[in-house]
């Protein structure tokens, strides 16, 4: 059986009885209210990115004994496969799938977390300007960002969820507050140069031991010897807590929040999933981890939802249907018209009537396609453009045996994937488990030659 229908009985109740704040802040949702892709079980939460991939905090999949995920909305049930990749060193790396055994959207329609493009993303993660000289700065400037976790006022995992989008206030005594300071994005280089006192081993912002093991650490010791540019490609900040005033991180890992998913929110309102919970102040950063997830869902037969990944990340899956042109520069996904083959292709040149010829088909570069591999590029080769090379990034960048990441071929020993079946049984079938593609699949783009 697919999926099952469970009931709790009175725990729900509470929503609608017990203020949000009145235990852990942010906003209880329920009913309509709660997103299509939020999900999670009595220990973590996770975020629906395709109809059969859920993302969330590998510590979830690796460390707990997951039995099934909820749909928060509707409390229906899943099952399927726990993946993770290399081991994460805290929140870098900290990334884990649940590739579900039947698609969300199979009883009816699901709306989809909205993933942002490489550039998007880039250019919604960025720094406020300075405050002025001997002014405090003001968190309310930046990127507003917003975490779903699980309600944890009711401690019902199955129903409802908690939209989290300030700091906690307790200032006044031991009984909570309502929120406080807004949850806005700083990176770690904008932290060094204008708020330096959280730069350290022991300033609270980062685990005993971390700080040394992503900054200073020698790499024979286990260290990533990061630049505060290495770390932000892998991290998101919160730091506006202030144990003075007694404003606090609304994120609680006990209570079921890590895993959830951390959006940013742009000018319109519309949020987008930047990043996954792993503790109270530093975030997964996800789309380092995107090139990862991509070759694990081809891996376990989950071509479609690999393809509308892809397409969402490089910002160009719509150009098939609106734009006869494509860019210069950018980066398309194809299917090779014989083998059926995903591979990725940087438009480099057109010819004097905007034209250009048909991708290549011999995994070489012709007067117009620059061949880049069958994986997919990772944010890196995205922003930077035709000067990008293919060092390695992401996931491959923190396996301590990746020295290169070759841009075909099979996985790395470090990049293996480990699964486990959610229900603890073996996996029939083999190592990849008993997946198969959804029903149909995303439409290829046409030959470009076509848009001459």
């Amino acid at each position: 059986m697919k999926w099952t229908r469970s009931f709790s009985l009175g725990l729900s109740l509470s929503l609608s009885t017990v203020p949000a704040w009145a235990a852990l802040g942010g906003t209880a949702l329920s009913g309509a209210a709660v997103p299509d892709w939020a999900v999670g079980n009595a220990r973590c939460s996770g975020t629906l990115i395709t109809p059969r991939v859920v993302v969330t905090s590998q510590q979830c999949v690796v460390d707990s004994q997951w039995t099934g995920t909820h749909h928060r909305k509707t409390d229906w049930s899943y099952g399927g496969l726990a993946v993770w990749g290399v081991p994460h060193i805290g929140p870098i790396g900290d990334v884990g799938l649940i590739l579900l055994s039947a698609p969300f959207d199979e009883v009816e329609p699901v709306a989809l977390a909205a993933v942002p493009s490489y550039r998007d993303e880039q250019a919604l993660l960025s720094d406020p300007g300075p405050a002025p000289d001997g002014q405090p700065d003001d968190r309310a400037q930046g990127t507003a960002l917003a975490v779903y976790a699980a309600d944890g006022v009711s401690k019902d995992f199955k129903h409802g969820a908690r939209r989290l989008t300030a700091y906690l206030n307790r200032a006044g005594g031991r009984a909570p507050y309502p929120d406080a300071t807004p949850l806005t994005y700083r990176s770690l280089a904008w932290l060094r140069r204008h708020e330096p006192w959280w730069m350290g081993p022991q300033t609270g912002l980062f685990a005993p031991g971390l700080y040394a093991r992503i900054y200073t650490a020698p790499v024979s010791a286990g260290g990533l010897q990061f630049s505060d540019a290495e770390a932000d490609a892998q991290l998101i900040a919160f730091s506006g807590e202030d144990p003075a005033q007694a404003i606090v991180s609304p994120i609680n890992e006990a209570d079921g929040d890590r895993g959830g998913g951390l959006f940013a929110i742009d000018a319109a309102g519309t949020e987008w999933l930047v990043g996954t919970v792993s503790g109270a102040r530093l975030q997964t950063r996800l789309s380092a981890h995107w090139p990862w997830v991509f070759r694990t869902l081809l891996q376990h037969g989950l071509r479609a939802d690999a393809i509308d990944l892809a397409r969402s990340v490089l910002g160009t899956g719509a150009w098939a249907a609106q734009d006869p042109y494509a860019t210069e520069g950018d980066i398309y996904l194809g299917e090779h018209p014989v083998s059926g083959q995903i591979e990725f292709f940087r438009l480099i040149r057109r010819d004097g009537d905007g034209g250009y010829g048909a991708f290549p088909i011999d995994q070489r570069d012709n007067a117009w396609w620059a061949f880049l591999g069958t994986r997919l590029p990772d944010r890196r080769q995205v922003i930077q453009g035709m000067k990008a090379t293919g060092a390695p990034s992401g996931t491959a960048a923190i396996a301590a045996t990746a020295t290169t990441t070759p841009p075909t071929g099979t996985p790395t020993a470090a990049e293996a994937t480990p699964h486990r079946p959610l229900d603890g049984r073996p996996a029939p079938g083999g190592p990849l488990g008993p997946f198969s593609p959804l029903p149909g699949s995303a439409p290829a783009l046409p030959a470009p030659g076509a848009a001459r």
